[in-house]
């Protein structure tokens, strides 16, 4: 069971990273010099690198099951979704509430069904 969960994350991750290839692929040179300046800076890659990893822990602690590796990895994407909120504050108030709520949501059904 193990063994089908680990071919379960690696299938996942080698399709996240294909389909990120194949859209970059897509990209006039202009798009790609763009996604290669935004990439470049900090403030993105920490949030997108935050998500990632904290999805990985979340999946990682589910096969092995580890209790606080799972809460680390809930922890990692609900700071990121924070971070992703206060910036979509400035754009959009009602978006930003939505946000919140649907982070709420996923954090009280994994405690209640998962953890209890």
């Amino acid at each position: 069971m193990v063994i089908i969960q680990i071919l379960y994350i690696l299938l996942f991750v080698v399709f996240i990273i294909f389909n990120i290839k194949s859209k970059f692929n897509k990209l006039t040179t202009e798009e790609k010099e763009d996604v290669k300046k935004e990439l470049s800076t900090p403030g993105k890659f920490i949030l997108n690198g935050l998500q990632l990893i904290g999805y990985l822990t979340f999946f990682s602690g589910m096969i092995f099951e580890i209790d606080e590796v799972i809460v680390i990895g809930i922890i990692l994407v609900a700071v990121d979704a924070s971070i992703v909120g206060i910036g979509l504050w400035k754009k959009s108030i009602k978006r930003a509430i939505l946000l919140y709520i649907f982070v709420i949501m996923i954090l009280i059904y994994l405690y209640v069904f998962y953890f209890k």
